[in-house]
């Protein structure tokens, strides 16, 4: 019985409040059929126009004084909506420091030093001491960073090696800060050297004949590497870094279509590139099949279930080895001249991977290891 009471109780206030929205919105409706239509509207209308739109004397005079302080000085009539607005990125404050224009900011982040440079900027300890080795470059100075301590004992030696070898060469030897140094090797870790050099180029043949060197060990049959279009840098000098560790006989590439010998080359070889020479061809594919014609053995790199695993290649005769694009792979001219197709077998298969390959460099590292291991001596 009490439940029933509550439930009551509870259903008459809703209704009474209600019934008392009704009542108010009724009268509202009231009011604005008789009092409001029956006053002179248009008058009404102005008046209710002119005091909503402006302000009070008093907050007007506050605008004023505020305007005087600004660059603009018109009134707050005269303001658009536009002059409203936050400021952009540009016109906020820089806390901290002068606000600068940021077309002049760029311009005065840049180093005097890089205004004075002249060639390649070769950064790192070993590109740097094996560009004052093998002396294949025309020096012109060496930057080392200010109050620079390796802390490697072997960076500290080859720092000193560095300096010495460049004084010996001629160089001029100079101090910059590490600001300097960033901005000139692009942020890239120059480990406190930059040498500053004449670039480096591709030496151009047409067959592989032209570029065998008397000093070659003609006891075992040559293994040559040809990057076809491989255009990342990194990976360009990854895979002369490995060429030059393993020993191939030499590296041939594409003059057009592939990464250029530049500093970021040299360091991802760790010096590799300064002390071997980049061969090019200016059309590769013919280049390869005159060197198939000659008695070479061509044999491409492909990740396809038709290719021969590198382990079952055994190297009996002077060979090419061809590693394509880190996209697409051979091309097709290219593929139609190799006389097999070797891969890296997976360690495992799983029906849903998606590490279904490696990296060019990687597999460049991999092959010629097989390959060079594998081969016999000549009768």
């Amino acid at each position: 019985m009490s439940m029933r009471l509550f439930h009551q109780q509870i259903s008459r206030s809703a209704s009474s409040r209600h019934s008392q929205q009704l009542r108010n919105r009724s009268a509202a409706l009231r009011c604005y059929s008789s009092g409001f239509r029956s006053k002179d509207t248009s008058s009404y209308n102005s008046r209710e126009r002119s005091q909503s739109n402006q302000p009070r004397q008093d907050i007007r005079d506050k605008w004023q004084r505020d305007d005087r302080g600004r660059d603009d000085r018109r009134s707050w009539q005269d303001r658009s909506d536009r002059d409203r607005r936050p400021p952009s990125r540009e016109q906020r404050p820089v806390w901290g420091r002068d606000r600068v224009d940021p077309a002049n900011r760029s311009v005065t982040s840049t180093s005097l030093l890089q205004d004075k440079w002249v060639g390649d900027a070769v950064y790192g300890v070993n590109p740097v001491l094996a560009a004052l080795k093998f002396s294949r470059r025309s020096l012109y100075s060496l930057h080392v960073q200010d109050g620079l301590r390796p802390v490697k004992k072997q960076d500290q030696t080859a720092v000193s090696q560095a300096v010495q070898a460049a004084r010996d060469a001629g160089a001029a030897v100079n101090t910059a800060s590490k600001h300097d140094l960033n901005i000139i090797s692009g942020n890239r870790p120059h480990q406190g050297l930059i040498l500053d050099c004449s670039p480096l180029s591709f030496v151009p043949i047409d067959r592989l004949e032209d570029a065998m060197q008397s000093s070659d060990d003609l006891t075992k049959p040559p293994l040559w590497l040809v990057l076809d279009e491989v255009m990342d840098p990194q990976n360009f000098g990854a895979a002369l870094r490995s060429a030059h560790f393993l020993g191939a006989n030499g590296v041939l590439t594409c003059s057009r279509n592939s990464a250029p010998l530049s500093p970021v080359v040299s360091k991802a070889s760790a010096g590799a590139m300064e002390a071997m020479l980049v061969y090019s061809a200016q059309n590769l594919p013919r280049t390869l099949a005159a060197a198939a014609e000659s008695g070479w053995q061509v044999v491409g790199a492909a990740s396809e279930a038709s290719s021969v695993n590198c382990l079952d290649v055994q190297m009996t005769q002077p060979t090419v080895l061809v590693l394509g694009n880190e996209g697409i792979g051979l091309r097709t001219t290219v593929r139609n001249v190799c006389h097999k197709l070797v891969k890296v077998d997976t360690g495992h298969k799983t029906e849903f991977d998606s590490v279904d390959s490696l990296n060019v460099s990687v597999a460049t590292g991999i092959l010629l290891h097989q390959l060079l291991s594998s081969r016999t001596e000549r009768t």
